[in-house]
């Protein structure tokens, strides 16, 4: 097992016109670590997670996953990368199926159409295919 970082995030900084949301955030993962960004409201920490998931364009700096360039090379980085929160709220306007649809097309899903058929398929999710996520439990 290789001890390179699965994680690279170098420089971070996010802006948003004059407010400065992340700036200069730095750090490694190792394989086997877990790391957990703790802060108060208002830290960044939404937003440093939003741009490792590729989802925010940093002002400045970089993410790699495992060692590849998340902004040179999107696709190949994030086929390496799963993210899962019972905190990451969905568009409650949403259904679910547009829901799996739109985060799909953010990630270059290949065979958008069917692969959310078998999601909504393998986890019971039929039922719910046009319910809006705001009106489901979390769980």
């Amino acid at each position: 097992m290789t001890d390179a970082p699965v994680l690279t995030v170098s420089g971070l900084r996010k802006t948003f016109g004059d407010f400065v949301a992340v700036d200069g955030v730095s750090f490694e993962v190792r394989p086997g670590e877990i790391v957990g960004l703790v802060g108060p409201n208002g830290a960044g920490k939404t937003t440093t997670i939003s741009m490792i998931l590729g989802v925010l364009q940093p002002s400045a700096g970089e993410v790699r996953i495992s060692g590849v360039d998340l902004f040179k090379q999107r696709g190949k980085a994030l086929a390496h990368t799963n993210f899962g929160t019972a905190y990451a709220p969905l568009p409650g306007n949403l259904t679910v199926e547009q829901n799996l649809r739109v985060f799909g097309m953010i990630y270059g899903v290949k065979d958008l159409g069917a692969r959310i058929e078998r999601l909504l398929t393998d986890y019971d999710l039929l039922e719910h295919r046009r319910t809006k996520a705001g009106l489901l439990s979390s769980g």
